[in-house]
């Protein structure tokens, strides 16, 4: 193999591998959810998330101090978004709440009570559009 060959298939590969890298940083990973249940007894939930994407939901039932992990519940998008959840515990609406979702986050719904949960990350989207800082996701809406 001479010179000029070896260059050009090693340039390929490190394009190749280049761009391979850059898709995973660019988001090519979806967003997981982790429904934790802080309470004492069992709760059946429901999620359902919506945004700039195709409508997600997922229901299931966790006892008490366990959770359990949706991957991929929510598409990682090339920009910050904002994603609605409509969060149920046993049958009963609890909360409904916007927050963004930036590169790195992962969501997670705490069920501290039958009628309470927690929201992480802490960024909320207020309905007139401004965020609110920490400690807002906390108590009823």
């Amino acid at each position: 193999m001479d010179r000029r060959n070896f260059l050009s298939i090693t340039s390929v590969t490190v394009v190749t591998g280049f761009v391979s890298g850059c898709s995973q940083l660019l988001g090519s990973d979806d967003v997981d959810l982790t429904i934790e249940n802080a309470d004492d007894q069992s709760h059946e939930y429901s999620v359902v998330a919506s945004g700039d994407f195709e409508e997600k939901n997922t229901e299931g039932s966790v006892v008490a101090d366990e959770s359990t992990t949706v991957s991929d519940f929510i598409p990682r998008l090339d920009y910050t978004h904002v994603v609605t959840l409509a969060i149920q515990v046993g049958g009963e609406q609890v909360r409904e709440e916007a927050i963004t979702v930036n590169s790195s986050d992962r969501i997670t719904v705490e069920i501290t009570a039958p009628d309470q949960v927690n929201i992480r990350p802490k960024e909320v989207i207020s309905p007139t559009g401004s965020e609110n800082g920490p400690g807002s996701t906390t108590g009823d809406s």
